[in-house]
């Protein structure tokens, strides 16, 4: 009989100085859209597995108010591609800081500008059109 295999154990990720500083920062989530702050929306984005649409989904949840899709996702990837610049924290600490510091430009949709996709109704066929055939 063969000696049972021996199991690897994963070591838990190392957290990068970006994500600590978020995390310290930043974990406490605001209640209004007016204090939502880029390190919030930063962070959410590193939880939701780099996903922009979990991210969306997770700060509209978050605030119990729908924001427009289609502006959101386009200030979420420049924020994201503004963020991605920053490669060294030790350097560019006071201007990261800066960035998550700001005020997010997220806006609440109005009514009527954001159509929530309505469940599909039950398919019924047209049966006065088979009983004309036969």
């Amino acid at each position: 009989m063969r000696p049972p295999k021996k199991r690897r154990v994963s070591l838990p990720e190392k957290i990068g100085k970006h994500r600590q500083f978020l995390m310290e920062n930043y974990s406490l989530f605001p209640e209004e859209m007016q204090d939502l702050k880029n390190g919030h929306v930063l962070l959410l984005h590193v939880e939701n597995d780099n996903s922009v649409a979990k991210t969306i989904k997770a700060v509209t949840e978050r605030l119990q108010c729908v924001v427009q899709p289609i502006k959101t996702k386009s200030q979420l990837q420049s924020l994201l591609n503004q963020a991605k610049k920053f490669k060294d924290f030790n350097s560019d600490k006071e201007r990261y800081t800066t960035l998550c510091s700001q005020s997010t430009t997220f806006e609440p949709a109005t009514p009527g500008t954001v159509t929530l996709p309505e469940e599909p109704q039950p398919r019924t066929s047209n049966c006065k059109y088979f009983l004309l055939k036969l």
